[in-house]
């Protein structure tokens, strides 16, 4: 019997589910409902984060978001986004941290509360490549009407052109409410393998007996996350995963 060793140690994972999936919607309505914000590229099912960050030799430094559940427009849940100025050590940075969209049309608008009377927020347009996004330089024209630390004002954005990624750069305040006439979601299909082990008896150096015509069984018990943004089970298009060489093209 052969034995095989080099092999086993050139052997890799490998996944294959389809992109994206893709729906279109009419009188799109996003609430920010129970969203996890302790990861700094969060974002909402079907939008993108344009992350930014300032770093130090000693720390970095993240615009800082949270969720709570109520005390939204609604009386349900909102976004909280904080200050944009962020500390890093002995420097204090100015961030663009922004999220964005989906592709919208038609008349859109959004419920703005002020969480500090300094507080602002601000529209760029932006451009997809792949899954990353890049805002304009220049503004998003929109009328902003006086904002309040007491009640929720709607902000409106009409006539928006059919495809339009929205970035949104708040800054120490509650959003909620993001309605668009039309939107194109873009869901994430994503899986992540946690752990791979090989459960099949190896021999001495951790080899495994090929039969006489040099092939050889072997089995892994693999552990997957669904990391995306829809539900994914074997047996679906596109769903596979594959042992292959390290070195293969």
């Amino acid at each position: 019997m052969r034995k095989i060793y080099s092999l086993l140690a050139m052997m890799v994972l490998a996944l294959g589910i389809p992109a994206v999936a893709q729906e279109s919607i009419q009188n799109y309505v996003e609430g920010f409902d129970n969203l996890d914000t302790s990861n700094h590229e969060f974002a909402p099912k079907g939008w993108g984060h344009i992350v930014d960050s300032y770093s130090s030799e000693w720390s970095s430094s993240y615009v800082e978001y949270s969720n709570p559940q109520t005390g939204g427009q609604d009386g349900g849940a909102y976004l909280s986004i904080g200050s944009q100025e962020v500390n890093a050590g002995w420097t204090t940075a100015s961030l663009n941290d922004i999220l964005v969209t989906p592709a919208v049309s038609g008349n859109v608008s959004i419920y703005v509360k002020l969480e500090k009377a300094s507080g602002s927020i601000k529209f760029f347009t932006c451009t997809k490549n792949g899954n990353e996004f890049t805002a304009s330089e220049e503004e998003y024209a929109v009328e902003i009407p006086e904002l309040s630390e007491e009640a929720w004002t709607q902000v409106s954005i009409p006539d928006v052109p059919a495809g339009t990624y929205l970035g949104i750069r708040g800054e120490d305040v509650g959003i909620d409410n993001f309605a668009a006439e039309n939107a194109t979601i873009v869901y994430k299909r994503e899986l992540t393998i946690e752990s791979a082990e090989l459960v099949t008896e190896t021999i001495a150096g951790g080899g495994i007996d090929a039969g006489e015509d040099g092939n050889a069984s072997f089995t892994y018990c693999v552990t997957l996350t669904n990391t995306g943004e829809v539900d994914l089970n074997p047996g679906d298009e596109g769903y596979s995963i594959s042992i292959v060489h390290s070195d293969a093209p």
